[in-house]
Order: structure tokens, then C-alpha cells, then sequence
């Protein structure tokens, strides 16, 4: 059954920006679940990939898990504490 409410809650469509200029600027980019992003994975993969062909760009992405070890720009290991995603644009250009 369901539960009836005194009204429909506020819309959080649009409430949240996300930093697609530098996440889709051609560098590698790793998103942390509960850091960059709030929804699921899967739902932040598919958000990406429809930025990246809003935008014109070729896009790859990797879903990883917490206790998968990943390496930095310095060159130093990290084991994610959380769940993530890797993205790259493959850009020929800058903005």
C-alpha cells in the first residue's frame, strides 16, 4: 500500500552542479561516490556520456569499487574508500 502525503516534496532536478567543464576537459578524472556525486554509479555513467555528446566529445569511463587501488597524477597509489568512477574525454582540443 501506499503512503499518502500532505503535498509533493520540492524538486531536486537541476539543484546539484556538477563540474563538467574540468571532468570533460581530456585529463583522466576520478569521481568518488558520497563526494562528486550522490546518485549511483551507474546513473552518474550515464549522466557523463550524455554530457560528452551534449558537449561533442568522445568519452571512456571506468566504474570502480571501494578496495580497488588506483594511480594518481603523482604516480602514487590510491585504495578508494568508496566506490567511483574514472572518466576521460578524448579531446583534440581545449575548450
Amino acid at each position: 500500500m501506499s503512503i499518502v502525503l500532505n503535498e509533493l516534496s520540492a524538486s531536486k532536478r537541476g539543484q546539484k552542479s556538477y563540474d563538467w567543464d574540468t571532468w570533460l576537459d581530456g585529463r583522466p578524472h576520478l569521481l568518488l561516490q558520497g563526494e562528486q556525486f550522490e546518485c549511483g554509479i551507474e546513473s552518474m555513467r550515464s549522466m557523463a556520456f550524455t554530457r560528452a555528446v551534449r558537449v561533442g566529445v568522445p568519452l571512456q569511463t571506468r566504474m570502480k569499487r571501494a578496495g580497488d587501488c588506483v594511480t594518481q597524477a603523482n604516480g602514487q597509489p590510491l585504495i578508494l574508500e568508496r566506490d567511483g568512477l574514472e572518466i576521460q574525454a578524448k579531446r583534440t582540443s581545449a575548450w
